[in-house]
């Protein structure tokens, strides 16, 4: 199965979709053969803040997000990742079913190197988004 990760600057922008594995930084080193991968997509799910009322009864606040998984990015990738996709993105990522994609409105959060490992001028860091609206 082909990894369908995709993303778009903006919100409502499926056609300007760039492939996780097609993207390119300019001065960066390889990364899996010059690619991106997602360690982790779909099992990175969470439907919101879980909350419990007096019966016991649970349900859900807050947004839905999901969370990638780079590893081993070069620093370069890091920086190209907040200067053109941190804040209101479209997202093609499973959410919660291993193979399953959608697109999604989201807010990206890209973490500081101090929030991440790494080594080397190499980062492995974690994209959260936040889901606001399926398209």
């Amino acid at each position: 199965m082909a990894d369908e990760h995709q993303l778009a600057a903006g919100w409502d922008n499926a056609a300007g979709f760039t492939p996780l594995a097609d993207m390119t930084v300019s001065g960066a080193r390889p990364i899996y053969g010059d690619t991106l991968a997602v360690a982790r997509g779909w099992d990175q799910y969470e439907r919101g803040e879980r909350r419990f009322d007096l019966s016991g009864g649970a349900s859900f606040a807050g947004f839905k997000q999901v969370v990638w998984r780079l590893d081993g990015i070069d620093t370069r990738v890091w920086q190209h990742l907040i200067d053109t996709y941190e804040g209101q993105v479209t997202v093609r990522t499973e959410v919660g079913v291993e193979g399953v994609y959608e697109n999604w409105n989201a807010y990206l959060s890209v973490p500081d190197p101090a929030e991440s490992e790494s080594t080397r001028n190499r980062m492995t860091i974690e994209l959260r988004f936040r889901l606001v609206n399926a398209l």
